[in-house]
């Protein structure tokens, strides 16, 4: 009994915590994104984006499509993707780490496919698996 209130009482704190955390980050999504030009330029000279930010959705598949050329080109990007993908972000929001991460994928030969039992990494790595 005492251990079910216990369990209780963390997933309510837990809860808590994150509806907290989801609140906060929808009132910075209040802010008006600058013009596309200046997005693009202000991603690719900034060393580290504040968690806040957008993620680059567009910017990080063109660099997947550019550096692992070898690997099939996404062809659909749904909602779910989007998501995963922008939970990626958040822990590594400086488009050099995807740059540089991208480079290591397609430098190894088990992440591309070109050893057997890989079909390639854009699923397995934007899921977080």
């Amino acid at each position: 009994m005492w251990r079910e209130q216990k369990e209780r009482e963390s997933t309510r704190l837990r809860v808590q915590r994150f509806r907290n955390a989801k609140d906060k980050c929808d009132s910075n999504n209040d802010v008006t994104p600058p013009s596309s030009s200046s997005t693009s330029s202000s991603i690719l000279n900034s060393p580290s984006e504040s968690l806040s930010s957008a993620c680059p959705h567009e910017k990080i598949l063109e660099l997947y499509h550019t550096t692992c050329t070898t690997l099939p080109r996404v062809q659909e990007f749904n909602k779910a993707r989007q998501g995963y993908l922008k939970q990626r972000w958040r822990k590594n929001p400086n488009i050099e780490f995807w740059k540089n991460f991208w480079q290591r994928i397609d430098a190894s030969d088990f992440l591309c496919g070109r050893k057997e039992g890989r079909d390639g990494p854009f699923m397995l790595i934007s899921s977080g698996a």
